[in-house]
């Protein structure tokens, strides 16, 4: 035999010895340099059964092993369940619920007559103040919690220089449900026009 043959045989031996050599004792001692062929075969054989069970073990291991992250990401793209509503067939609100002209006429005269006492007209700022004004009364007039209802909110500020003005506004509703309500201020500067619709939603 040439030197180099006993010498891979050696090394290879020895290096699948050193991967198990912490479990074995069932495994028995390595047979030497002037071991029988038999017996190095056996020991081949065997070296090589363990080796394959111990990748096999790690790669079920990595196999078995399921990603926390992965389950997470699904959990977060699972879609939401769709709620769905019945119909309440409620074609007109409750006496109690229903939209007061009075009421909210009286809310919007009390805002703009404490909002704009004192107040000249500025037509830089008089948009501002008009849409200031809009969502504080619809923020009061919903406090009266008119079930079901569309409330639409509209102001005008406009100069007062003695001039007449006339305002109309045209809706199709229902006469019965749906309902306005008005209020203007005026001073020595400004005149100011408050409008509210309360629409009924069947």
């Amino acid at each position: 035999m040439s030197n180099g043959q006993p010498t891979r045989r050696i090394s290879q031996v020895s290096r699948r010895t050193s991967m198990s050599s912490g479990s074995g004792q069932g495994m028995g001692q390595m047979p030497g340099y002037g071991a029988s062929p038999a017996a190095a075969h056996r020991w081949r054989k065997l070296s090589r059964t363990m080796s394959l069970a111990l990748s096999m073990g790690r790669r079920f291991s990595y196999l078995g092993r399921p990603s926390v992250a992965g389950m997470h990401s699904d959990h977060m793209r699972m879609p939401k369940m769709e709620v769905k509503l019945e119909n309440t067939y409620q074609l007109k609100p409750d006496e109690d619920k229903k939209y007061s002209p009075h009421a909210v006429r009286t809310v919007m005269q009390n805002i703009l007559d404490s909002t704009l006492d004192g107040v000249r007209y500025d037509p830089t700022s008089s948009a501002i103040v008009a849409q200031n004004l809009t969502d504080v009364i619809k923020t009061r007039i919903k406090e009266f919690n008119y079930h079901r209802y569309k409330i639409i909110v509209t102001v005008y500020i406009g100069s007062q220089k003695g001039q007449s003005l006339q305002m109309s506004s045209r809706a199709i509703w229902d006469t019965e449900n749906d309902n306005f309500s008005t209020a203007t201020y005026t001073n020595e500067s400004l005149f100011c026009v408050a409008l509210a619709h309360g629409v009924y939603f069947e």
